[in-house]
């Protein structure tokens, strides 16, 4: 992309495939065999996890529980993080991929 003229790319979900990546093997394994159907363009997990990504960088996720629930409902910050943290004691942990983000994180159940 920079070769063509651009000024820069987005390219995590790149990096998150790669064996170099941090995090598990599940974690890669399920992005890779995830299709586009299997994702979700949302905002929920920065607002759980009070992270402030400005509002034009969306993340891609893998649709699990939490995005089921949460994604579009337009709650507040503070009932996200609640739900998140609730959900993740409760379930069993997987993988978080954002197209902005260069490491795996984690959130509630794929399926």
């Amino acid at each position: 992309m920079l070769a063509a003229g651009g000024v820069g790319a987005l390219v995590g979900t790149a990096l998150l495939a790669s064996p170099e990546t941090v995090g598990p093997d599940y974690a890669r394994d399920r992005l890779i065999a995830a299709g586009s159907a299997d994702t979700v363009y949302t905002d929920v997990f920065d607002k759980a996890r009070h992270q402030p990504w400005p509002a034009r960088w969306g993340g891609r996720a893998l649709v699990n529980s939490f995005t089921e629930e949460w994604h579009g409902r337009g709650a507040d910050e503070q009932t996200l993080a609640g739900e998140y943290t609730a959900t993740i004691r409760t379930s069993e942990w997987c993988t978080r991929v954002r197209r902005r983000a260069l490491s795996v994180r984690s959130a509630p159940q794929v399926r």
